[in-house]
């Protein structure tokens, strides 16, 4: 049991290590000089990014249709990065029992 507990302990804090990182990333990404701050200007041009990646078809508008595909996509992204980290908790889980 304690082994267990752990374990999950373990699997949240490499979670929220791997949503720091995440974060982290999209930062030096908006970070163009690299300078350390985000200016008003990365600010806007990361999120001129984001929107030409919510306009799917590209003609400068997101329309409902568009933000819920955007939406589903990233639920399933979700879904399936949540699926592959329970496999590799169950496979170190395994591997510990063994």
């Amino acid at each position: 049991m304690k082994k267990l507990m752990m374990l999950t302990l373990a699997g949240l804090v490499i979670s929220a290590g791997a949503a720091h990182a995440e974060a982290y990333s999209k930062y030096k990404e908006a970070d163009s000089n690299g300078d350390g701050a985000i200016s008003k200007t990365e600010f806007l041009a990361a999120q001129e990014k984001r929107f030409d990646t919510l306009d799917l078809n590209g003609d400068g508008s997101i329309t409902k249709d568009e933000a819920k595909e955007n939406r589903e996509t990233r639920r399933e992204n979700i879904k399936e990065r949540m699926e592959n980290r329970k496999e590799r908790r169950q496979e170190r889980l395994d591997s510990t029992s063994e």
